[in-house]
């Protein structure tokens, strides 16, 4: 009789076991951690152009300074072909040497650490020699973090982006220079465009 009841209590115990055992849900068994995460979901990064008017869709240069030498048949914004939106700034130099233009904005707004994307899209057409050549030259923070020639032979009638990831320290002004170089040609001119500048935070 004793041995019956010992027999009949160890299969209790056995029985309880088992379904103690399986009361958790497998997979929480298997990976627990998966309960215990206390670490919050990682904040999206959303970079933000810091340029004001960086594709002149207000239809004007404003907040932005022209510099220029040489001689230029017109400057402006234009409708005509641009990268991206509905204008461009887009310049014509009737010059047969040499002449230089200068787009600039300052105080940007960078933070004072971390990793900035910047860029710029450029073009150039128009009547150009062999010798002729259009040089595009992308300034952040008054160190060159881009730079292009295009010529009859290399890029003519073509957007090209030019740019660089720097960082951020003393960036506070964005510059883009073109030196127009027509190399002895008399012409319909050359056409130089400017178009979606950008400054903003590498995500």
């Amino acid at each position: 009789m004793q041995t019956s009841f010992s027999v009949f209590l160890l299969s209790v115990l056995i029985l309880a076991g088992l379904q103690f055992t399986y009361a958790h849900p497998p997979d929480l068994v298997r990976n627990p951690s998966t309960t215990h995460n206390s670490r919050s979901p990682t904040t999206p990064c959303t970079s933000t152009n810091l340029l004001q008017n960086p594709s002149f869709e207000t239809g004007s240069v404003s907040s932005w300074t022209e510099f220029v030498t040489g001689s230029w048949a017109s400057r402006g914004i234009s409708k005509d072909a641009p990268h991206s939106g509905a204008f461009a700034f887009r310049a014509v130099s009737n010059s047969t040497s040499s002449s230089t233009l200068t787009l600039a904005q300052y105080e940007i707004g960078a933070p004072d650490s971390g990793e900035m994307r910047v860029g710029a899209w450029v073009f150039a057409a128009g009547g150009v020699g062999e010798m002729g050549s259009v040089k595009f030259t992308l300034f952040a923070g008054g160190r060159v973090v881009g730079e292009v020639v295009l010529s009859a032979r290399s890029g003519w009638g073509a957007w090209s982006q030019i740019g660089a990831d720097v960082g951020s320290e003393s960036l506070r002004a964005m510059t883009v220079t073109v030196v127009v170089d027509a190399g002895g040609v008399v012409g319909e001119g050359i056409v130089v465009g400017v178009d979606d500048l950008w400054v903003g935070l590498v995500c």
